[in-house]
């Protein structure tokens, strides 16, 4: 996921000398990826990884922690890093759909454009999306599904709700463009969006699921705003067991400093424990290769535009400017080697659909 939430200038540690010449663009890139192998070797060897025990106790707290607090956490400090950077530094990095998200590099497609749409065909297909319905994209990132929903389907509604005001006119400029009158966006917090019971079809999320707090209370929305024969359909990276919350704990929690910072990063199967409100249709794994070459696409479009990008970033000294370009170049380095490892079997895309329970619903009860 490109992470506009995380702030766009570089945090150096002196004291871990690799890591500050990393962050200075001192080392040469495959020293760099190199180090970032060793990191990821290092989570894959840990307790909670190697002993099925403390991986269950640590899965019991992360799926009590996540029925409980504010559907989302940090929302103002979240949508003040969304705006750090004009959407022109995006359209010299993501492909022309501006699609923040994994795109998929099926056999035969080796072009960062024909990926995004490929992702978002395979995501309308495994979605159900089609004409003459009311569709959700909530965290809808630059609209990349949204505008293509809206251009498929013209005889439905779709709505978007992007994290900031940048993204929100950036959707409407295009849409206009492109005389799109059944796409609307709006802008707000998701502690307080409602928009009412039996509203949407389909509600569709793609890559917003890491950066919520509160699953239970989420779902429970979630099932008001479906119709009866609504559904949901969820798009999230994830390990293939492991979960962890991205805290940057230490100098050397470079990983989670610079990739999902204050989100989580869920195991695989983790939205299965949470089926009160919405019940699990269906659900589909897609390998981190995926993952890995749209990271390696999109550090390909910044170094081939650094030039250009260094020249559009006139908020700040120049060296200032070298920083954040030298920053957003880790995090689709680190991207890459994370969801490539081991040739993408560890680190994927979990892609999940949902549909309403019919009837009442229980309170969910406390795990004890």
């Amino acid at each position: 996921m490109v992470n506009e939430r995380q702030d766009d200038t570089v945090n150096v540690h002196r004291e871990n000398p690799f890591i500050e010449a990393c962050e200075r663009g001192w080392m040469p890139d495959w020293c760099t990826r190199a180090g970032i192998r060793r990191l990821l070797d290092t989570r894959l060897t840990s307790a909670q990884a190697r002993d099925p025990e403390i991986r269950s106790e640590a899965q019991r707290e992360f799926i009590h922690r996540a029925s409980t607090g504010p559907v989302v956490e940090h929302t103002r400090q979240t949508n003040e890093q969304n705006d750090v950077l004009p959407p022109v530094f995006f359209d010299h990095v993501l492909g022309a759909r501006h699609k923040c998200s994994s795109a998929l590099f099926e056999a035969g497609v080796d072009n960062l454009d024909e990926a995004e749409h490929a992702m978002l065909a395979l995501t309308a297909q495994r979605a159900g999306l089609a004409n003459d319905q009311a569709i959700l994209d909530f965290g809808c990132g630059w609209g990349s599904l949204a505008l293509w929903a809206a251009e498929r389907y013209p005889r439905s509604s779709v709505h978007a709700v992007p994290n900031t005001e940048t993204q929100a006119a950036f959707i409407r400029k295009r849409a206009d463009k492109r005389g799109l009158d059944n796409l609307t966006v709006e802008i707000c917090d998701f502690n307080q969006f409602d928009p009412g019971t039996g509203v949407f079809d389909r509600i569709v999320s793609i890559e917003q699921l890491e950066h919520i707090r509160n699953y239970h209370a989420l779902f429970g929305r979630i099932r008001r705003w479906l119709t009866a024969r609504g559904r949901l359909f969820v798009h999230v990276v994830a390990h293939k067991f492991l979960m962890s919350r991205g805290m940057d704990t230490g100098t050397n929690d470079w990983l989670a400093r610079h990739l999902f910072a204050g989100g989580v990063i869920p195991s695989e199967h983790l939205f299965a424990h949470f089926q009160t409100d919405l019940a699990l249709l269906d659900h589909w794994w897609l390998s981190g290769t995926h993952y890995r070459d749209t990271a390696n696409a999109w550090l390909d479009r910044l170094d081939a535009n650094r030039k250009t990008i260094h020249s559009l970033l006139t908020d700040a000294a120049s060296a200032t400017r070298r920083r954040r370009i030298q920053s957003w170049r880790l995090r689709l380095m680190a991207m890459a080697e994370l969801f490539g490892h081991d040739e993408g079997n560890e680190w994927g895309i979990g892609h999940y659909l949902f549909e309403p329970h019919p009837g009442p619903t229980q309170p969910r009860k406390r795990q004890q």
